[in-house]
């Protein structure tokens, strides 16, 4: 699960434009952004509950065929 976030995070830091922001980075970066959380509970969420939050925007997405 960790990996397919962290390759996630790669798309929306593409998607979003983030030039210092990758893999987990990116997740917790948008997170943040998104939802005006601080960071530092952003990166003390579960990995899973980070999932279940970004749920609906992976909606559709898959692993690239590089990423497997």
């Amino acid at each position: 699960m960790v990996y397919h976030l962290a390759v996630f995070g790669d798309f929306i830091a593409e998607r979003e434009g983030y030039k210092d922001h990758t893999d987990m980075d990116a997740v917790y970066f948008y997170l943040v952004q998104k939802y005006s959380w601080p960071p530092a509970q952003v990166r003390g969420m579960s990995f899973e509950d980070i999932r279940f939050v970004l749920s609906e925007e992976m909606q559709g997405w898959t692993l690239p065929k590089d990423a497997r």
